[in-house]
């Protein structure tokens, strides 16, 4: 029986990727060399190669199919250096292989799966997110406030997968104006009813904002560590969308001149947000320092009172944490657990960091319920560090600790080089990975 469905499966593949002997067709076969399953996970094909094989200038008539003729999304990608690409999300068997195949036709127009953008209406926050979870850094208009947010925001999901940073925004702006008129007319009840029902810090089915940042470093930015204290980046102060598909976004951030050991240095952030996976790629850069074994790369993770639940894994280099959530916003019981994580190919230790006496006051006041950090340390190499950092929620799909760790363990594996998905396909060039991938 297991014979005939595999042979059903390749008979399958051959007539998905067998077109008239007039229309051309590259054939893709993608190898999973790990014993569990790859689901949507992106790849990157050569443009020069699909350029050539199918004699096409651009992607208007370019078709992806899978094994089963079905079409799939694709993005046209500029990201890896060493040469233009195709990515397109690859779904392949524990030890298996998958085939795919570019060919001509009319293409179908698919939703974006990740989008990003500033919502200076907000403060400035930039945001970004996929099908699993949303995300938020903070711009140059809050830090004119006075206010003191350093780290990355979480936005939870559950029961969808569509996007939802725009609509959540607008629903609350809109209902502002309301909320305050009726606040002023000393209608409390009427302004927190509508307060409940427009603003995203309550779940109203899908997720919400219940994730605490305040001076801290949040669901996993970046600082530097130097003589056991972490030295805190404040907001951004310019952005660049490098790169906008409907499968990945690449944006680089900077930020201001800050002093270190006398050295004025500037920090600068290329955050990679790619369908199909729970992490975010980082890389983080320090214009006008050098390496230095004395100074570290820290992503943190802010603990708080109500959790110890959290594991470091220096075998696959990770960290984990289970955060309590937001109590104001309907109790721990009732927004459930985030589950936040970092896995850093180059990790050289990590810790659990309290706070203590040498911290700032200011900062102190902006902590409310946060005893410290999880701290994944990194050495940098041409002052730059690369990480991954995420999310999950247990009201979505990801019930317990548990199973967050072994995702991550699997997602540690993932971004080994060694173990990188290998593609198959006429006019491959030697080299094919992307930009994000670490080379040991």
């Amino acid at each position: 029986m297991k014979k005939l469905f595999l042979l059903a499966v390749a008979g399958l593949a051959l007539a998905a990727c067998s077109k008239k002997a007039e229309t051309p067709v590259l054939k893709v076969t993608v190898t999973n060399t790990l014993g569990f399953d790859r689901n949507g996970e992106l790849v990157d094909v050569s443009w020069d190669a699909i350029q050539q094989k199918l004699g096409i200038q651009s992607t208007d008539r370019l078709v992806l199919l899978d094994a089963k003729g079905e079409q799939l999304p694709y993005q046209l990608s500029k990201m890896n250096p060493h040469m233009e690409s195709v990515m397109f999300p690859a779904t392949v068997a524990a030890n298996g292989t998958a085939e795919y195949c570019f060919t001509l036709g009319d293409p179908v127009e698919f939703a974006p799966v990740v989008a990003g953008r500033q919502y200076p209406e907000r403060v400035d926050d930039f945001a970004w997110e996929n099908e699993f979870s949303a995300y938020r850094c903070y711009g140059p208009d809050l830090q004119a406030s006075g206010e003191r947010a350093y780290g990355f925001d979480v936005w939870t999901k559950a029961n969808t997968r569509d996007l939802v940073v725009e609509s959540r925004y607008n629903s609350e702006s809109s209902a502002r104006h309301e909320i305050d008129s009726l606040k002023a007319a000393g209608n409390k009840a009427a302004a927190d009813s509508v307060d409940y029902a427009t603003s995203y810090h309550f779940d109203h089915g899908y997720g919400l904002d219940c994730y605490k940042v305040g001076a801290t470093l949040g669901g996993g930015a970046p600082a530097l560590y130097k003589d056991g204290e972490i030295v805190y980046p404040y907001c951004y102060t310019d952005y660049e969308i490098l790169e906008e598909g409907p499968l990945a976004l690449y944006v680089k951030f900077d930020f201001e001149k800050k002093t270190l050991d006398g050295k004025d240095y500037i920090e600068h952030r290329i955050l990679g947000v790619q369908a199909g996976s729970r992490m975010n790629m980082m890389i983080v850069s320090y214009e006008g320092l050098s390496d230095d074994e004395t100074v570290q790369v820290a992503a943190g993770i802010v603990t708080h009172t109500e959790s110890a639940e959290y594991v470091i894994n220096r075998e696959n280099k990770y960290i984990a944490y289970a955060d309590p959530t937001d109590p104001s916003q309907g109790g721990v019981d009732v927004n459930g657990k985030i589950f936040i994580g970092v896995v850093a190919p180059f990790m050289a230790d990590a810790k659990i960091q309290p706070w203590d006496s040498k911290e700032n006051p200011l900062d102190m006041k902006a902590r409310s319920g946060a005893t410290g950090h999880m701290l994944a340390l990194m050495p940098t190499r041409n002052a730059t560090a690369f990480y991954f950092f995420g999310s999950s929620w247990s009201k979505g799909d990801m019930p317990d600790m548990a199973a967050w760790e072994k995702y991550l363990g699997e997602f540690a594996q993932k971004s080994n080089p060694r173990n990188f998905l290998q593609l198959d396909y006429e006019g491959k060039p030697e080299v094919t990975r992307p930009a994000e991938a670490p080379q040991e």
